[in-house]
C-alpha cells in the first residue's frame, strides 16, 4: 500500500494547497477575511502558517514553472465574462445581496485567487493581512459570529492531514479519477455528524447559499477558464515531485540518451520517501510527444526512428508530473506507430499509397507432403528503384495468378532494411490466386530486428511472406462451432511472416500494427452480413507440414477482426486487418432478436450481431436497456479492434482470475491503453460503465487504432456547448466527450449527455458502430 500512497500524497499536497484554494471563494476567503474582532490584530499565527506553506510550495518551482503559475494569475485578472458560469447564480446573488454591492462576489474571488497565486514570498504575508483588513466587514456581514477565520484555518489544516497522513482514508481513495473527487470525500469525512466541523457545511449554506462540495465544483469550473491545460497545477506537481525525487526510471542496462531503433523498454516511475525508493508505476500514465521517434503503449516504450522525444508521466486528469527527454539512435530501421500503422491495408489518417507492380520469378512444385507450393522471387533492384526516393509511400505489388497450398515470397534482409530506411510507410503486398498479405516496411524491419535478437544472422537472412491455404475439412470444423445463423464462405487462409537464416527460423506471431490480408469470393454478398474471423484452436485439418495451424486446443474459437468489403465484377473481396498470424476465414451471419425491431438502435444492433461483435443476453433476446459492465465494454472494444486476448497481463489485477471469461479481454485492453486498472491493483470488471467512462474508452480505442485526436479549445467548447447538463460532466471526461461528439460517436438525449448514467447495451452498440464507422473498420 505504501507505494501507492506515496504518489497520491505528493499529488494531493499540491492539489490541496494549489488546486483548491484559488477558486474556492468562501472556503478560501474566510482563511484571509476575519471577524472584526481580529481585524486590528497583527499577523495571526494561522496566516503566517499559511503564508509559509505557500512560500515553501512555490520555492520548489523553477523559473519556468513559476512563470506558468504567474500566467494563470494573469488569466484570472483578465477573466471578466464567465463568472456566472464559474461561481453560479446562487452564490453571486446571495453574496452580492447580503453585501448590497453588485459585483462584490467576483471582486472577492479575483482578490483571493491573486493572493494564492502570488509566487513573491516577500509580499505574501503583507498582502494577506491587507486583505483581512480591507474585507473584515464583508466577512462579518456574511457569517456573523458563527464562523471565524481561525475556525476555517483549523478546518483546512485538518483537511490537509486527512489528505496526506490518513492511511485508511487514502487506501479507499486510490482508484479515484481526479483530485476533486478525493477532496470531496475528505470533506465529507471531516464534516460527518459528531465531528469538530459537523456544522461547517450548514454554516456556509446559511451564509452564502452553497456548501463545501459545491465549492470544489467551483474550483473545477474556474480551472477550465484560467488553466485549461493544467499547466500551473502540473508545474506545482513537478516541483513537489523533484523534492520527493520522483522520476521516470529506465532499465539499468540502457541509457535514455542512446536507445537503439526497434528497442522496446519498460518504463517505471519511482518516488523517494523516508522508507526508501518506491515504485508507483501503476498510478502513472506515460505518453510521448513525438510518436515518429518513440511510441508508448501502457508502460512499454518502442523506439521508432532516430531523433529526440519528450516522455511525460501523467496522473489523475492527465496532469503532467514529470518529463524526460530521450534520444533514439539509428541503425536505419524504423518501426510503426503504436496501435496503428504496422502494415496491411491503408490505416486511418493515411492517404492511399501509389501501387507499383514489381517483376517476379515464380516456381511452382509439389512437396513431399503432396502440397502444391509456390515460390515468388521479386526483382529486388526493381523493387528498390520503385520505392526509394519517392516522395510518397509506395505499395510494391508481388503478384502471381497461381493458386497453391503454400505460397511464399522471399526478400533479402538488406532490401527490407533499405526499404524501411527510405520510408517505413512503404509496404509490400504479396498476392496469389488464394489471397493477399500486405505489410509495411516498418513492420518488416521490426520483425527482422526481433529475429536478430533471437540469433538470426542479418548478413544472409531472408524475410518470407507466406500464404497457407486451408482445407474444406477445416472450413467444416469452423462451421461446426458457429450458430445456425452463420455460414462459413471460404476455406481458412493463414498469412504468415517468417525470418530465416540457414537452418534457423523465427516466426512472427503478433504485430505491433496491423497486417493486412484479403481473399476473394465468387459471387456477390451483402456487406452488412460479412465479417472476417480469426481462428484459434486445432481445426482438425491435415497434419501436413505448413498446413493451416493455430494454437493447439480442444476447442475451436472464432474472433472477429476489422473487415471491409468490396464488391466488383460479380466478386466479393474481403479485406481484413490482423494483429496476429492466425488463420482466418469469412463468415456470413443473419441474426435477429425478438426485442429488437424498429427502435432507434435496431439497425446498429443487427449490424454488429452479424459482425459477431455483440451477442444477446439469450439466444433470442438482446435486452437493449440492460447495463454493460467494464469487462463487457472492454471485450467489445478488444474484439472490434481485433486485438489478441492477453490473460497473462490481467494477472496483475487482484480481482481478476485467469479463468474468468473476461481475463483475456481486460489484459488486452489494459496493454493497448484502452482502459486503466485502479491504483489498488483492481480492475473492477463487474462495475457498470458510465456514459462518460465509455466516452473515454472510445477515444482511447480511436487512438489505439492509429488515429490522432486533435481538437482546439474552440472546437472543444463548441462541442460541449451542445449539452445542457455539462456541469454534471467530470473534468477528466470533457475532452473525451468533446472528441466523441465531434466525430458523431456520442450523441445526446434531448440535449443532455447524462454522463453519470450507466451506458445501456443499446447505447453501447451504437457507440461501437459509430466508432468503427469513423475508423473505416467495417462495411454496411
Amino acid at each position: 500500500m505504501g507505494n501507492k500512497k506515496s504518489l497520491l500524497l505528493l499529488t494531493l499536497s499540491a492539489g490541496l494547497i494549489f488546486s483548491t484554494s484559488p477558486s474556492l471563494l468562501p472556503l478560501s476567503s474566510p482563511t484571509y477575511v476575519t471577524n472584526p474582532v481580529y481585524a486590528a490584530e497583527s499577523t495571526s499565527t494561522s496566516v503566517e502558517e499559511l503564508a509559509n506553506r505557500l512560500k515553501a510550495l512555490y520555492g520548489l518551482l523553477n523559473a519556468d514553472e513559476k512563470a506558468k503559475v504567474t500566467a494563470v494569475s494573469e488569466a484570472l485578472a483578465r477573466l471578466n465574462d464567465d463568472w456566472t458560469y464559474v461561481l453560479g447564480e446562487t452564490l453571486i446573488s446571495t453574496v452580492d445581496g447580503k453585501l448590497k454591492i453588485e459585483g462584490k462576489t467576483v471582486e472577492l474571488a479575483k482578490k483571493i485567487g491573486s493572493l494564492v497565486l502570488n509566487t513573491n514570498p516577500d509580499t505574501l504575508v503583507d498582502d494577506i493581512n491587507q486583505f483581512r483588513s480591507d474585507y473584515a466587514d464583508e466577512f462579518d456581514q456574511l457569517f456573523g459570529k458563527d464562523l471565524t477565520v481561525d475556525q476555517l484555518l483549523s478546518f483546512i489544516a485538518a483537511l490537509e492531514e486527512k489528505l496526506t497522513n490518513d492511511d485508511k482514508f487514502l487506501a479507499g481513495e486510490l482508484g479515484k479519477q481526479s483530485i476533486d473527487e478525493v477532496i470531496k470525500d475528505a470533506i465529507n469525512e471531516l464534516t460527518k455528524p459528531g465531528s469538530t466541523f459537523a456544522n461547517l457545511d450548514g454554516t456556509l449554506y446559511e451564509g452564502i447559499g452553497i456548501g463545501l462540495n459545491d465549492l470544489v465544483d467551483i474550483r473545477t469550473r474556474l480551472a477550465e477558464k484560467i488553466d485549461p491545460d493544467n499547466s500551473a497545477i502540473s508545474a506545482v506537481l513537478q516541483g513537489i515531485a523533484r523534492k520527493k525525487e520522483a522520476r521516470i526510471v529506465y532499465p539499468d542496462n540502457l541509457s535514455k540518451s542512446n536507445i537503439p531503433v526497434g528497442q522496446k523498454i519498460a518504463l517505471n516511475f519511482s518516488v523517494r520517501l523516508a522508507v526508501g525508493e518506491l515504485s508507483v508505476t501503476s498510478m502513472v500514465k506515460f505518453v510521448s510527444d513525438n510518436s515518429s521517434v518513440a511510441t508508448i503503449s501502457g508502460n512499454e516504450l518502442t523506439a521508432v526512428k532516430a531523433g529526440t522525444a519528450t516522455v511525460r508521466a501523467l496522473v489523475f486528469n492527465d496532469i503532467t508530473i514529470a518529463t524526460d527527454t530521450i534520444t533514439v539512435v539509428s541503425g536505419g530501421e524504423s518501426t510503426p506507430p503504436a496501435g496503428g500503422g504496422g502494415g496491411g491495408v491503408t490505416t486511418p489518417d493515411q492517404t492511399p499509397a501509389e501501387q507499383v507492380t514489381v517483376p517476379v520469378t515464380e516456381k511452382k512444385e509439389t512437396n513431399e507432403n503432396g502440397q502444391t507450393t509456390l515460390t515468388v522471387l521479386p526483382d529486388e533492384n526493381a523493387l528498390l528503384n520503385a520505392a526509394v526516393g519517392s516522395e510518397a509511400p509506395v505499395v510494391l505489388l508481388l503478384t502471381s495468378k497461381e493458386t497453391a497450398d503454400l505460397a511464399t515470397a522471399v526478400i533479402t534482409a538488406g532490401t527490407i532494411q533499405a526499404l524501411a530506411a527510405d520510408n517505413g510507410e512503404n509496404s509490400i503486398a504479396f498476392s496469389t490466386g488464394s489471397g493477399t498479405i500486405e505489410i509495411k516496411a516498418s513492420e518488416l524491419a521490426l520483425a527482422l530486428k526481433t529475429a536478430m535478437n533471437q540469433g538470426i544472422d542479418p548478413a544472409n537472412a531472408q524475410v518470407r511472406l507466406i500464404l497457407v491455404k486451408g482445407t474444406d475439412a477445416e472450413k467444416g470444423t469452423v462451421a461446426s462451432v458457429l450458430g445456425k445463423d452463420s455460414a462459413v464462405l471460404a476455406a481458412p487462409l493463414q498469412p504468415k511472416l517468417v525470418v530465416v537464416s540457414g537452418e534457423k527460423k523465427v516466426e512472427i506471431s503478433q504485430f505491433t500494427g496491423y497486417l493486412g490480408s484479403s481473399l476473394t469470393l465468387e459471387g456477390t454478398y451483402p456487406a452488412a452480413q460479412l465479417v472476417g474471423v480469426e481462428i484459434s484452436g486445432n481445426t482438425g485439418g491435415t497434419a501436413k507440414a505448413n498446413s493451416v495451424q493455430t494454437a493447439a486446443s480442444s476447442t475451436v474459437k472464432v474472433t472477429p477482426v476489422p473487415t471491409t468489403i468490396e464488391v466488383k465484377d460479380g466478386k466479393t473481396t474481403v479485406h481484413v486487418l490482423k494483429k496476429t498470424d492466425k488463420a482466418y476465414t469469412v463468415v456470413q451471419t443473419t441474426k435477429n432478436f425478438t426485442d429488437v425491431s424498429d427502435q432507434w438502435f435496431a439497425a446498429d444492433v443487427r449490424l454488429l450481431a452479424n459482425k459477431l461483435l455483440i451477442q444477446g443476453r439469450t439466444q433470442n433476446t438482446f435486452v437493449p436497456q440492460g447495463t454493460l459492465t467494464r469487462a463487457e465494454f472492454a471485450a467489445l472494444l478488444v474484439r472490434a479492434l481485433g486485438l489478441p486476448e492477453d490473460a497473462a497481463t490481467a494477472k496483475q489485477f487482484t480481482d481478476v482470475k485467469e479463468t474468468d471469461w473476461y481475463a483475456g479481454y481486460l489484459g488486452a485492453a489494459f496493454k493497448a491503453g484502452l482502459m486503466n486498472g485502479y491504483p489498488d491493483k483492481s480492475a473492477r470488471p463487474n462495475a457498470p460503465v458510465k456514459r462518460e467512462e465509455a466516452a473515454k474508452m472510445i477515444a482511447k480505442a480511436y487512438e489505439g487504432a492509429g488515429k490522432k485526436i486533435s481538437l482546439t479549445d474552440e472546437e472543444k467548447a463548441s462541442q460541449l456547448a451542445k449539452f445542457t447538463d455539462l456541469t454534471q460532466v467530470s473534468a477528466w471526461a470533457k475532452d473525451y466527450i468533446a472528441f466523441a461528439a465531434k466525430e458523431g460517436i456520442l450523441k445526446g438525449d434531448n440535449g443532455k449527455i447524462n454522463p453519470k448514467n450507466n451506458s445501456t447495451r443499446a447505447e453501447s452498440a451504437a457507440l461501437l458502430k459509430r466508432l468503427l464507422t469513423a475508423l473505416k473498420f467495417l462495411s454496411e
